[in-house]
């Protein structure tokens, strides 16, 4: 709870997110570190921006769910920061964490939690766990996490 009330404290917001909007942010999340959770970064997070999709040539908007027990969300943890863009295009804040959730019934899964290296001492993963898995309104919560699985009662 203390990282949590530090994150706010500095300013850090959440909310849900459009991917494909924060691309250049999202890059730079996963190239902060060379190392995370005590081994080297995984391939498919060292693409490059272009291998990504190229950095955002319009505004994209968060899509409405079709269904509420199934969905795939990305939410995220934001800096203020006046005028941040991603390409040309200006965004509400720096994305400093970000975690990908996806529920299909009873179940809720994320498959990424991942924050910037310069924002971690901030806070920023726990205010982003505590503040979206709850949002899941699932009755569990299931983590994959580096080839292991935690099962968490909501």
């Amino acid at each position: 709870m203390r990282q949590k009330l530090k994150a706010l404290s500095l300013g850090y917001f959440t909310r849900e997110f459009p991917f494909k909007l924060h691309l250049p942010d999202v890059h730079d999340i996963n190239n902060s570190m060379a190392e995370r959770s005590g081994g080297p970064i995984r391939d498919n997070l060292r693409r490059s921006l272009e291998e990504m999709g190229g950095a955002p040539t319009r505004a994209y908007k968060v899509s409405p769910v079709k269904c509420p027990h199934h969905w795939s969300k990305t939410y995220g943890v934001f800096e203020p920061k006046a005028g941040h863009k991603q390409g040309e295009i200006v965004v509400e804040g720096r994305l400093a964490a970000y975690i990908s959730i996806h529920r299909h019934g009873e179940f809720a899964i994320y498959t990424q939690i991942i924050g910037h290296g310069e924002d971690l001492g901030n806070g920023v993963l726990t205010l982003l766990f505590l503040a979206h898995s709850a949002a899941t309104a699932s009755r569990t919560l299931i983590i994959v996490r580096r080839f292991r699985v935690v099962v968490a009662a909501l």
